[in-house]
């Protein structure tokens, strides 16, 4: 299931984003981040500085704890080269730089789940089962569109 896995060294990358805190089977059940991801997209051209095409989902896991039922901070935004003139309701967000991990889910957003489940079991086999303070996945545009069955690469934070 998992292939083509990398280990990057990122850069800083500032967002400005919409955020939401729900709990994993909140955002399932009430369709929360997908809600998010419709409501930024209509937004997207409010923000002067942006950088690119894509949209990034962070999952912002609270003390590096997470569970189903743990409502965490999901955020979707865009790459921006500075914070100036946010519009009103988005909040700043920095990913920090540092080593990634990259793993790729291909195929529909709503099988992602397993990739998730693969992820975490391939990161406890190779020795990187450290709890993470957060994760995020970058959204291509053709995602947004429903255009094509979409690679969504998922960056997971390594020491």
């Amino acid at each position: 299931m998992l292939q083509q896995i990398e280990i990057h060294q990122k850069p800083e990358l500032k967002l400005a984003c919409l955020a939401i805190r729900a709990s994993l089977n909140d955002d399932i059940e009430q369709g929360l981040v997908k809600t998010l991801r419709e409501t930024f997209a209509s937004r997207r051209n409010e923000i002067s500085a942006a950088i690119g095409e894509s949209i990034y989902l962070v999952q912002a896991y609270d003390d590096c704890q997470w569970t189903p039922d743990t409502p965490f901070l999901h955020l979707v935004g865009i790459e921006v080269s500075d914070f100036t003139g946010l519009p009103e309701g988005m909040t700043a967000h920095c990913i920090p730089a540092g080593s990634f991990i990259e793993f790729r889910h291909q195929g529909p957003e709503e099988d992602i789940d397993a990739t998730y489940d693969a992820i975490n079991e391939w990161l406890e086999t190779n020795g990187y089962d450290e709890p993470r303070a957060f994760d995020y996945e970058e959204w291509d545009p053709s995602l947004m569109n429903n255009s094509s069955p979409p690679i969504i690469p998922i960056y997971i934070p390594v020491k």
